[in-house]
């Protein structure tokens, strides 16, 4: 498996990348790197400086600033210890996990602003099938994390968006089948694609992953009954074993531990969990690893089918 500075590397070289992007080694010397940094991006842009571990880390540091003595400390933190991947902030308006079931069946998760485990929004989702879509498109409002002009996450509220922005983004996706598949042939381990996209749907990729098999469901609403843990307390006040239950835990990148230790203590209780929020987002990838199977509830959905031509 590659990590994440080979995978952005390589999404740069197939034009899935076309964005400002540095690369610096670990080990690079800091007065090194500030002059790098200085040299290649203007005066006062916000930066995004991501750390690069090993294959397949998840939620590793990373930095959204423009403010010189927070990047400082961050690269004297951390340049020693990872490879960092530092690119040049433009407002995400878009989040998308793109999983390839094959290479004709595709699902698509979008969440509006940055999709973080914090979040346990139902996601817009496309399903992608030969020459039928499927549309799964929440019909409410939802409050989504976006940065704002000091670098901070807040939360807007984003009302829905109608068929047209949709098809939009199918095009878009259509325009990038070619190389996404390219991309997969040449790495066999992944088959799954993390995207952001500004206001325009200019998709830019920035992480691969692997995803393994998921559990689709049509049939369970939220008009069924479930028990609802949102934290550790709640699995301890469990009485019926055979209830379904909805694990609904939200926690910060920082604090994806927290949500290992919940779901560890959950699995004496059952191994099969619902869930409103996607089923490629990072809390089911965390789930699955730990043996659960996961199933997203049908909640607040428009359902649309059409034919169309996505050869």
């Amino acid at each position: 498996m590659l990590n994440k500075i080979q995978i952005q590397k390589a999404f740069q070289k197939k034009g899935l990348y076309s964005k400002r992007c540095l690369y610096l080694n670990q080990g690079t010397g800091y007065q090194d790197a500030i002059n790098t940094i200085d040299t290649s991006f203007i005066h006062n842009s916000i930066l995004v400086i991501r750390t690069s571990g090993n294959a397949g880390d998840l939620n590793l540091p990373r930095l959204i600033s423009k403010d010189f003595n927070i990047i400082d400390n961050f690269l004297k933190k951390y340049l020693s210890n990872y490879d960092l991947i530092i690119q040049e902030y433009f407002r995400i308006n878009l989040s998308f996990e793109i999983y390839f079931y094959s290479n004709t069946r595709i699902i698509c998760e979008i969440m509006p602003g940055i999709w973080e485990s914090s979040m346990v929004n139902p996601p817009d989702v496309l399903i992608i099938e030969n020459n039928i879509i499927n549309y799964k498109i929440y019909k409410n409002s939802r409050k989504c994390l976006f940065i704002n002009e000091q670098c901070q996450y807040e939360k807007e509220l984003v009302v829905q968006r109608d068929i047209k922005f949709y098809r939009q983004i199918i095009k878009t996706i259509k325009n990038k089948l070619a190389t996404l598949i390219s991309f997969l042939e040449e790495n066999r381990d992944y088959d799954c694609f993390h995207a952001v996209a500004d206001d325009k749907i200019d998709l830019q990729f920035i992480n691969a992953r692997k995803i393994g098999n998921i559990e689709e469901n049509k049939k369970e609403t939220f008009n069924d009954v479930f028990y609802i843990i949102n934290s550790i307390e709640d699995i301890k006040k469990i009485s019926n074993p055979n209830i379904k239950i909805l694990f609904n835990v939200a926690k910060n990148r920082e604090d994806t531990k927290e949500i290992i230790t919940i779901a560890k203590e959950l699995a004496k209780y059952t191994n099969i969990v619902y869930v409103t929020f996607g089923l490629l987002s990072h809390q089911s990838i965390i789930l699955r690893e730990l043996n659960f199977s996961v199933i997203q509830i049908s909640i607040d959905y428009e359902f649309i089918t059409e034919v169309i031509d996505v050869g």
